[in-house]
């Protein structure tokens, strides 16, 4: 068993291969896209929780934007000047927001499996930009992976 991951700028998705075959699994199943996950994280600050996905932007919308909204991190994976960002009273980690989306997007696709698939492919551009940045990039996206449980 293994998944395949796009982990786009905007959307992701998640595939699962059983060895007989691949299917695009439906992790969020009240959106249209029901095989998309926009990729967004929202911090509630009154709550003290994350929300990915549609979640974070409903929960963005409900709470008046009363917490973190953070969008686009995909384009910052190569930047090796973006170490971390304030959340509510502290400071998280650029990998650690990596790894709750990709947490996230495993605990999903378990769930729709029944499964605790560890192995996974990351879909990555050809060239996140540079090579020394594009290095930096995939490293975080391999380290995101692990510390989700892949």
């Amino acid at each position: 068993m293994k998944y395949g991951l796009d982990f786009g700028t905007s959307n992701s998705d998640i595939s699962y291969n059983n060895g007989n075959s691949v299917e695009v699994l439906p992790i969020e199943p009240t959106s249209r896209a029901k095989e998309i996950m926009a990729s967004l994280w929202f911090f509630d600050y009154e709550d003290e929780f994350w929300s990915f996905g549609k979640s974070a932007y409903e929960q963005y919308t409900e709470t008046l934007g009363e917490g973190r909204l953070i969008q686009s991190l995909k384009k910052y994976l190569s930047d090796p000047t973006l170490k971390n960002t304030y959340v509510h009273k502290r400071t998280v980690d650029f990998d650690e927001l990596v790894m709750l989306f990709l947490k996230e997007m495993k605990e999903k696709a378990d769930q729709l499996t029944g499964e605790d698939v560890r192995n996974i492919t990351i879909g990555n551009p050809v060239n996140f930009s540079d090579s020394g940045k594009n290095d930096i990039a995939l490293q975080r996206n391999e380290k995101g992976a692990q510390d989700a449980g892949f």
